[in-house]
């Protein structure tokens, strides 16, 4: 069964269909969202449903769309205080109460939901904070899904090429390979191995690797290694750089990451 959050908002807030987003994007990602539209009964006493909705219903939490619009909403403070009063009442402490800001400063926000959870929409993490609310957990560390490479860009001292610095996250890796689109090959323009944050100021490889992917849509290069303990390849690039490269070894299994802005 999946969770469901009352959402409060302001009328003014849905004019181009931004609330409708937000609803959508919490369906998406299974939470049901219930609000005045599809909960409430025309003609009858509305904060009594409300009240309704959080003591008796199936809700699981509750949260306000924080806008500078709701903020002077006479309606939506009310209904928040309303829904503050009622939970702590029926629900006690632990209920959810959350703020999703769009908009507005956290420091505008009321006091009671200040010292609560809240997550600015802007924040690509904000649904997880939803749901981990609505769980009763801490949300999950997005840099669990971080590759099991690291990217950095070096600057060079002429300035037309960088270094992009290949590290291994748990190493060491042997015949490491570092593979760009092949319509990139012309960006490469050289590669070595050199001590973890120190681009080399040059020298050789031990049985270098230049080739073309056998479906030949990467250009690879690499050696024999092993890099990781303190050791990285560096990648000497010119512009324009690719999107993103494929790292992995010889004959073991390879990652796409995209490359870090420079």
């Amino acid at each position: 069964m999946p969770k469901q959050l009352f959402l409060t908002y302001a009328w003014v807030d849905n004019a181009d269909g931004d609330f409708d987003f937000v609803v959508q994007q919490l369906e998406q990602a299974g939470v049901g969202v219930v609000y005045d539209r599809v909960a409430l009964t025309p003609g009858k006493r509305l904060w009594e449903q409300i009240g309704e909705q959080i003591t008796k219903g199936s809700i699981d939490g509750w949260a306000f769309l924080v806008t500078p619009n709701s903020l002077k909403s006479k309606a939506c403070l009310e209904e928040y205080f309303l829904a503050l009063g009622r939970a702590l009442d029926a629900r006690g402490e632990e209920f959810p109460l959350l703020a999703l800001v769009h908009g507005a400063a956290f420091k505008d926000l009321p006091p009671s939901l200040r010292i609560r959870l809240g997550a600015s929409v802007a924040d690509p993490a904000w649904i997880e904070k939803v749901i981990a609310a609505l769980e009763n957990r801490a949300p999950r560390d997005p840099t669990r899904d971080l590759a099991p490479y690291s990217l950095r860009w070096h600057a060079s001292s002429g300035g037309n090429t960088a270094y992009l610095e290949v590290r291994p996250r748990l190493g060491p890796v042997a015949s490491w390979r570092v593979g760009v689109p092949i319509t990139f090959r012309e960006s490469i323009a050289g590669f070595m191995e050199g001590a973890a944050g120190t681009p080399p100021d040059g020298g050789g490889l031990f049985s270098p690797v230049e080739c073309p992917s056998a479906d030949n849509k990467l250009w690879l290069v690499g050696a024999r290694g092993p890099i990781g303990n303190g050791l990285s390849a560096f990648i000497t690039m010119r512009r324009p750089f690719p999107p993103d490269v494929v790292v992995g070894s010889e004959g073991g299994q390879a990652v796409s990451i995209p490359v870090p802005p420079l």
